[in-house]
């Protein structure tokens, strides 16, 4: 099977856990995979549509193999599903701390597993159809700020709608919208690449660049950014205005986004590292 054919990923089953899974999720027209590891499964992570982990014995691994998986995803909005019985309760939370989106428990009857995997695929904001004259300007902006600001031409590798709230970087910068338009772009990115695109920012060496520059840093990109797209967007019905950046820091943090509004996620790469543009922007409804 090749990595593209991958749309659901089994990882750490037994195999009569595997078997019966396959045949629920086959029998829906999912196409499977399975591996006995994170590591077997990190070339696969990227492509597979959804995840389902088997809880190995004890929260610490559970939580180590969420981590792992979760990671090997990339900023990826890859829903994952922690599976265990009704012994594994602690392990079960602690693998939705650690990168896991939900869990559930052991045995699971077919059409209860089929609802679970539905609601997980569901796109934020109601499955609605983003508008991409909102969401282009955003992604020129990006591309744009990052070649001249920075010295880095990033390169898109995906699009996506959000499925949840849940962040991939390390930190992210954040700005408010409002006018004609109304939501919120994000900026989320590794620390490792948060701290390079600081330094090139602000043309200092990279071990003199501190936590509180790295926020500030990042809250004047996500500004730039914003501003950048304003600027194309201020002569259209959908001129909007901005407020002041806010900055989270720390892995696995959520970032809610306007109720019944698509959030869409674009990946961009910049030599070996990835990071996520996220605009979740409607038109206000003056009627």
């Amino acid at each position: 099977m090749s990595n593209a054919a991958v749309r659901t990923l089994l990882v750490g089953f037994d195999d009569t856990q595997r078997k019966a899974l396959s045949k629920t999720l086959r029998t829906s027209g999912l196409q499977v995979a399975y591996k006995k590891s994170p590591k077997e499964a990190e070339s696969l992570c990227r492509e597979a549509a959804l995840i389902l982990m088997a809880v190995p014995d004890g929260p610490k691994a559970t939580a180590k193999m969420a981590e792992e998986l979760r990671r090997f995803c990339g900023f990826r909005d890859v829903p994952i599903l922690a599976m265990g019985d009704r012994s594994a309760q602690e392990s079960l939370k602690a693998a939705v701390g650690s990168g896991a989106t939900d869990q559930t428990t052991l045995p699971l009857e077919p059409a209860e597993l089929a609802a679970k995997i539905r609601d997980l695929l569901e796109p934020a904001g109601g499955g609605k159809s983003p508008d991409v004259n909102l969401v282009n300007p955003f992604v020129g902006a990006t591309v744009d700020v990052f070649k001249v600001m920075v010295g880095f031409e990033p390169v898109r590798r995906d699009v996506f709608l959000k499925k949840d709230y849940k962040m991939f970087g390390d930190v992210s910068g954040i700005m408010g919208l409002s006018g004609n338009a109304f939501g919120s772009v994000i900026v989320s990115m590794t620390e490792n690449l948060a701290r390079t695109t600081v330094a090139r920012m602000t043309h200092v060496d990279e071990k003199d660049i501190s936590s509180e520059d790295i926020r500030d840093g990042i809250g004047e990109l996500v500004n730039i950014i914003s501003g950048s797209a304003k600027a194309k967007l201020a002569e259209t019905e959908y001129a909007f205005q901005i407020s002041l950046p806010t900055v989270i820091t720390g892995y696995g943090h959520e970032i809610s986004h306007k109720k019944d509004t698509p959030c869409v996620g674009v990946v961009f790469q910049t030599g070996e590292e990835e990071f996520a543009v996220l605009v979740s922007l409607a038109p206000v409804d003056n009627g």
